[in-house]
């Protein structure tokens, strides 16, 4: 019988820990997205202001990226996670309460920084957890964080029509999620770091990595453009209303946690080199119907 110290008892809590708080992360990144028009009319830009602001947070995640191993050989995901979601929630939820434009680049750098040391951190405690237990989970875990983009577009999507306003919607959801990746941060794993005196630094990718590196650089532009401008382009350009533009996220997102909770399974029996094939080509041509469909009801689930 397992005791309150038994190793499998405290990794499988580690396990139910992190896929929290990569729900935690994936409804954070659709509650804003669901608002970006929103966001467009409350503070009454253009798509190149718009695309500035986007890009904002793009530059704080570069930042923050460049300088994530070096925090990481200093601080376990343990401590790093709830500082960076505490300030993920902070910026989110404040994303309608200024008025100047200035005030929302500052809310997006810091929101694309935290959500970058974020990101990194549960990745590398889900590195460290497959190797403990021996098991497929990265795949499964990544699917927790599409399931948190469905569940937060989707909840969008619900409570528009009901009469709760966007900035309602950002203070409560992010109130909520905040709270989520707090009770959920004593069950991460304990890890001891104990990085050299001249730090970690900056090693920069060559050969086959670097390859990689620029195949999911680009495979990120189309998931990019889905997560920041596919309800603006369900709103503006195919006219759908507020919930349809949302649940086009959402089918989306949920697409994607299909993949990603099926992935652990085909990763196990099918070899790295054509599924990484098999993924590409199925992206593109998802893209593809996307763009080719245009009906609001027709265009963000194909993309998966």
């Amino acid at each position: 019988m397992p005791t309150p110290n038994d190793p499998s008892r405290t990794l499988r809590a580690a396990i139910h820990a992190l896929r929290a708080q990569f729900f935690v992360a994936g409804a954070l990144f659709a509650t804003w997205g669901v608002h970006v028009p929103s966001i467009k009319a409350h503070y009454a830009l253009g798509e190149q202001s718009l695309a500035i602001a986007m890009l904002a947070a793009g530059a704080g995640s570069v930042v923050a990226l460049l300088q994530a191993g070096r925090v990481l050989a200093r601080h376990a995901p343990r401590t790093v996670v709830p500082f960076m979601a505490l300030v993920c929630v902070a910026a989110v939820g404040s994303l309608l309460l200024p008025s100047r434009y200035g005030a929302l680049l500052a809310l997006m750098l810091a929101y694309g920084m935290a959500a970058a040391l974020f990101d990194v951190a549960i990745n590398d405690e889900a590195t460290a957890i497959e190797r403990l237990s021996g098991r497929h989970l990265m795949s499964g875990f990544h699917g927790m964080f599409s399931l948190g983009g469905m569940v937060g577009a989707a909840a969008w999507s619900a409570l528009a029509p009901a009469g709760v306003t966007p900035t309602q919607h950002l203070l409560g959801a992010t109130a909520v999620l905040g709270a989520l990746a707090l009770a959920a941060t004593p069950f991460m794993l304990r890890q001891h770091r104990s990085a050299p005196a001249g730090g970690a630094g900056l090693s920069l990718p060559r050969g086959p990595l670097l390859l990689l590196g620029v195949m999911a650089g680009l495979g990120l532009v189309g998931e990019g453009a889905m997560y920041d401008w596919s309800v603006l382009y369900l709103r503006q350009e195919l006219g759908a209303p507020t919930s349809i533009a949302s649940m086009g996220y959402a089918s989306f997102s949920g697409a994607m946690a299909a993949g990603r909770f099926g992935g652990d399974w085909v990763r196990a029996r099918v070899r790295p080199a054509p599924l990484l094939r098999a993924s590409g080509v199925l992206a593109a041509l998802g893209m593809v119907l996307a763009l080719a469909v245009p009906h609001p009801m027709g265009s963000p689930r194909f993309q998966c």
